[in-house]
């Protein structure tokens, strides 16, 4: 039995295993696969996995580049607008944003005169690419040990953290790291995959060794209460398949009348009672039905081939990587999969014998049928494939059953 890492409770249970599982964003000729469990903590509601790896062998040299996916890119230009105005954040005004990729985000601030700052970004790639665009990058983990030195020469009316939080297996050390952060009347930007969703929704495909945890408002919440800080706005978002996103400050009674906590806050937690995740049935149906949903998924792919039909895939996402491994695909059945990552192309997925191609040489498979695996990308990439490349054929999606468009 594992103790829960948020709150310490041993009274956790393992819910779903999906057996011997590769880290997602390796692209290359490596084919070790770990074991990826899942446990539920009924005390704070807390889903983590048994990751075996530590956070330096995951992200250091990570693949993944924010900028590839434009939908992304517009969602954080539009969060950085609505931030700036919402929050009378001035041109001097300190900015940090940890992991912060190649600068998708913080490029917005220098792009408006802001020039006090900051990116925290471990994978030496994405950082080097953040650079080029302006910006300092402190090529490091987060951390309240790495938080207490950068605040050394001032703290942060604004600190982002967007899609980080579940990447980390001491979330509470990294919330601690950015209370040490924010100015008394600062605010942080928290987003992360939003658990229930991933629940209702069948996302198995999210499922992966990079995510330590699989939070909700009331996980979070005891989380900030320890260190310190407390939510005073927060919000449902369609972004990454389902995410949460919110609004920190301080927890003290100037911060509670300067940022008085709005109702979408109780909606919340109100909502996530009526879902009830505490409740170790929630998640143990979970499992049974994701169970049923690989088996025929593999079938549906199976049966096309049977028919003579020609498959490709789209996007060498993270996604992509657990739902192929998870079915049990080779290149047999996928031949090839496309990604505008340049890093990426020429290696092959994963776990897997598929390689990794650009669009050009995906389409010259001639497929009659195009799986795109990053889903929640459907209609930048349905769009781009119909009109830039002018393939005519059928595209699918699995939410997570198939759906063909």
């Amino acid at each position: 039995m594992k103790s829960c890492p948020l709150c310490g409770s041993i009274n956790t249970k393992e819910f779903l295993d999906l057996g011997f599982m590769p880290l997602v964003n390796t692209p290359g000729s490596s084919r070790e696969c770990l074991p990826l469990k899942l446990h539920h903590c009924p005390e704070c509601s807390n889903v983590f996995s048994n990751s075996p790896k530590k956070p330096y062998e995951i992200f250091s040299d990570y693949s993944y580049l924010s900028s590839i996916s434009s939908d992304w890119v517009s969602y954080g230009r539009n969060l950085v607008n609505s931030t700036i105005t919402e929050f009378n954040i001035s041109k001097g005004s300190r900015i940090a944003e940890i992991a912060c990729n190649d600068g998708y985000l913080l490029g917005n601030f220098i792009d408006q005169g802001f020039r006090n700052v900051l990116g925290i970004e471990p994978s030496k790639k994405a950082a080097v690419i953040a650079r080029e665009k302006g910006i300092t990058v402190m090529n490091d983990f987060f951390s309240k040990t790495t938080a207490l030195k950068i605040a050394g020469d001032g703290k942060y009316s604004l600190v982002f953290a967007l899609n980080v939080v579940a990447h980390v297996p001491d979330i509470k050390d990294f919330i601690g790291g950015i209370r040490e952060l924010l100015l008394e009347k600062g605010v942080a930007v928290i987003q992360f995959q939003y658990m229930p969703d991933m629940i209702k929704k069948m996302q198995f495909d999210m499922i992966y060794h990079e995510h330590f945890s699989y939070l909700c408002l009331t996980s979070v919440e005891r989380a900030l209460k320890h260190c310190g800080l407390r939510v005073f706005q927060a919000r449902k978002v369609e972004s990454q398949g389902g995410s949460l996103l919110m609004y920190i400050s301080h927890d003290t009674q100037a911060c509670n009348t300067y940022f008085p906590e709005e109702t979408s806050v109780q909606g919340i937690r109100n909502s996530e009672a009526e879902f009830k995740v505490k409740s170790p049935a929630v998640y143990s149906d979970f499992s049974k039905k994701i169970r049923s949903i690989i088996k025929d998924n593999r079938k549906y792919l199976l049966d096309l081939i049977g028919s003579g039909k020609c498959l490709a895939g789209y996007g060498a996402a993270a996604k992509a990587v657990l739902f192929i491994n998870s079915l049990g695909l080779s290149k047999d059945i996928i031949p090839c999969i496309a990604d505008m990552n340049e890093i990426k192309q020429g290696l092959v997925l994963p776990g897997t014998d598929i390689p990794i191609v650009t669009p050009d040489e995906m389409l010259a498979h001639n497929p009659d049928y195009i799986v795109i695996f990053a889903w929640n990308l459907r209609e930048e990439i349905s769009t781009y494939l119909r009109e830039s490349k002018g393939f005519s054929g059928k595209l699918i999606v699995f939410t997570p059953t198939p759906v063909i468009f």
